[in-house]
């Protein structure tokens, strides 16, 4: 009888490398590498409290302010508004005076530690 061919070997893919992922255009850090700075401003309104949190002039300054003394693009800042605090809401909301809550996020701990020292 004639000689059989061996049978030829299936390919065996060759491992493909992931996609390099592109530049962030924003500026703005990736999940893996944010870092957050949190904290709070009380501030005294001649206003109600309840309507000076819903100035949206007032929250955007906080914003902005919050951006320029971290030196960071405004997207990278987040505030937020109380009227009162859990602690002593009574005293405050009788002294017009709401709380800003704020986060910074930004993509090294460096400049993390930066923003700290000037906040």
């Amino acid at each position: 009888p004639a000689p059989t061919p061996a049978p030829t070997p299936a390919p065996t893919p060759a491992p493909t490398a992931a996609p390099t992922p592109a530049p962030n255009s924003t500026g703005e850090p990736s999940a893996e590498e944010e870092y957050r700075i949190e904290g709070t401003i009380i501030m005294e309104v001649s206003t109600p409290a309840s309507d000076a949190c819903n100035d949206e002039d007032l929250e955007q300054a906080v914003l902005k302010s919050k951006a320029k003394v971290a030196d960071v693009s405004e997207s990278a800042v987040t505030v937020y508004c109380i009227a009162g605090d859990s602690s002593s809401s009574r005293r405050l909301a009788e002294n017009n005076n709401i709380t800003w809550r704020y986060r910074i996020i930004v993509g090294s701990e460096d400049q993390a530690n930066d923003i700290v020292s000037l906040i």
